[in-house]
C-alpha cells in the first residue's frame, strides 16, 4: 500500500510539474509575442484578466460538472482539448495569414475553461488519489513542483522565444500537454476506498440543477465555520500579499535603484523558499493540529511584511539591501507553504465527498479573484501613499483579521470541529 501511494504520487507531481510548466512558459511566450505584434499594454493586460473573468463566471458550472461525473474522465477531457486547442493554433499560424491576436484570445479562453475544470477535478479528489496519511506530503511536494515551475518557465520561456518561431514554440508547448495527458491516464482516481465507498453511498440521490447545486453548496459553506475559516483566511492573506508582489519592485527599482542581477536575487527569493518548505513539509508527518500551524503561519507573514519596512529607517548600502530583501522574501515564500499545505489538508479532510467540486470551485475562485484585485488596489496605493505605511499598515490588517477570524471560530468551538471534522 505504502509503496502504491508512493507511485501515486509520482505520477500526480509530474503530471502536475508538466502541465504548470508547459502553460506558465506559455503565458510567458503569449504575453512577449502580443506585446511585440501589438505594442498595447491594453492587449497585453487582457490576456492576464481572461483567467480570473472565466474562473468567476464558470464557478458554479464546474463545481456541479466535478460533483455530477467522472472526475478522472474531467482532467482527462480538459487535458485533451488543451492539446487539441494549441494544435489548432498551430496550424492556424502556419497556414493561415490573418492577423492571429483574436485566435489566441480564443485559445486563452479555452485554455482558462480546461484549467479550471482540471485543477477543481484533480484539488477535489486528492484525498482519493493516495492514501490519508500522504495528504500532507502530495500537497507539499505539490507546492515544490508549482514553484519548480515558477523559477525555470520564465528562464526557459525566454530562451525556447528567442531561438524558435512562434509555431515551433506553440508546438513545444503542445506535447508538454501530451505529456501531462499520457501520465493522467495511468494516475488511479479510486486509489483511497475511504471515498470510494463515501461516492457509492452518493448513488441514488436525486441530481439538482445547476443553479440549485451552486445554493445548496453555498448553504453547505454557511453551516461550516471550519471551512469559512480556511476560504476567508486564504482569500484576504491573498489579496494583502500582493501589496509584496506589487510594491517590492516597485521599491527596488523606483526607490533603491537596484541593478538587474540585485532585483533578481530578491525576486526568487520567494520561490526558493516555496520550494525549501515544501520539501522539508513533505519529509515531515501530518501535523496533529493543521489550524494552529495555519494561524502561526499567517502571523509570521503579517510580521515579515511589516518588516519590508525596515530599509526604510536605515542607512543600508544597496547591497545589504538586497540580501535583507531575498531572505524576508525566502521566508515570506516558506511561511507561504506552510500555510497553503494545512489549507488544503483542512479542506481535504473536511469537506464531504459530495461537495468537494463545487466548494473547491468556490475556494479557488475567491482565491484568484483577489489577486487582479490586490494588484489593482495596491499598484494606486503605491503611487499615492509611502511604501512604509503600506507595508505595516498591511501587516498589522492581517494580525487584525486573523484575530477576528480566530474568535469567530472560538465561538464554534474549535476543539469540537477538529474531532468532527477529523482535522
Amino acid at each position: 500500500m505504502k509503496k502504491s501511494s508512493l507511485i501515486q504520487m509520482i505520477k500526480i507531481i509530474s503530471s502536475n510539474f508538466i502541465g504548470n510548466f508547459g502553460s506558465q512558459v506559455f503565458s510567458f511566450g503569449v504575453g512577449l509575442f502580443i506585446l511585440k505584434e501589438t505594442g498595447s499594454a491594453l492587449s497585453f493586460g487582457l490576456t492576464i484578466l481572461i483567467s480570473p473573468i472565466v474562473s468567476l463566471i464558470l464557478t458554479p458550472f464546474i463545481g456541479y460538472l466535478v460533483d455530477n461525473f467522472n472526475r478522472k474522465w474531467i482532467v482527462l477531457l480538459a487535458q485533451f482539448c488543451s492539446t487539441l486547442s494549441m494544435l489548432i493554433l498551430f496550424i492556424l499560424f502556419n497556414f493561415s495569414n490573418l492577423n492571429l491576436y483574436a485566435e489566441i484570445i480564443t485559445l486563452l479562453i479555452i485554455l482558462s475553461i480546461c484549467e479550471k475544470s482540471l485543477s477543481v477535478a484533480f484539488t477535489s479528489s486528492i484525498r482519493s488519489l493516495v492514501s490519508d496519511k500522504d495528504i500532507q506530503k502530495t500537497n507539499s511536494y505539490l507546492q515544490v513542483s508549482s514553484s519548480l515551475s515558477m523559477i525555470l518557465a520564465p528562464v526557459l520561456g525566454s530562451v525556447l522565444f528567442a531561438l524558435q518561431n512562434f509555431s515551433t514554440f506553440i508546438l513545444t508547448i503542445m506535447l508538454t500537454e501530451a505529456c501531462s495527458l499520457i501520465l493522467n491516464i495511468f494516475i488511479n482516481f479510486k486509489f483511497n476506498k475511504i471515498t470510494v465507498n463515501d461516492k457509492e453511498k452518493e448513488k441514488g440521490v436525486k441530481k439538482e440543477s445547476i443553479w440549485c447545486s451552486f445554493r445548496s453548496s453555498i448553504q453547505y459553506i454557511k453551516g461550516k465555520p471550519l471551512i469559512i475559516f480556511v476560504i476567508s483566511i486564504a482569500s484576504f492573506v491573498n489579496l494583502f500579499i500582493t501589496s509584496v508582489f506589487v510594491g517590492l519592485p516597485y521599491v527596488n527599482i523606483h526607490i533603491f535603484q537596484m541593478n538587474n542581477i540585485q532585483y533578481g536575487f530578491v525576486e526568487a527569493g520567494i520561490a526558493v523558499g516555496i520550494f525549501l518548505a515544501g520539501i522539508i513539509l513533505g519529509m515531515k508527518e501530518d501535523s496533529k493540529d493543521p489550524i494552529r500551524n495555519l494561524q502561526m503561519g499567517i502571523v509570521g507573514i503579517s510580521m515579515l511584511i511589516i518588516l519590508l519596512s525596515v530599509p526604510f529607517f536605515t542607512h543600508l548600502s544597496n547591497t545589504w539591501i538586497t540580501i535583507y530583501y531575498t531572505l524576508i522574501n525566502v521566508l515570506i515564500g516558506s511561511i507561504a507553504t506552510v500555510i497553503n499545505v494545512p489549507i488544503m489538508v483542512i479542506l481535504h479532510k473536511t469537506i464531504d465527498e459530495q461537495f468537494k467540486g463545487r466548494v473547491f470551485s468556490i475556494f479557488l475562485t475567491s482565491v484568484q479573484v483577489f489577486n487582479p484585485l490586490g494588484i489593482l488596489i495596491f499598484g494606486i496605493l503605491f503611487e499615492k501613499i509611502s511604501p512604509t505605511i503600506i507595508f505595516i499598515a498591511v501587516g498589522c490588517g492581517i494580525l487584525l483579521i486573523i484575530n477576528l477570524l480566530n474568535l469567530s471560530l472560538l465561538k464554534s468551538k474549535r476543539s469540537t470541529l477538529l474531532e468532527k471534522g477529523t482535522v
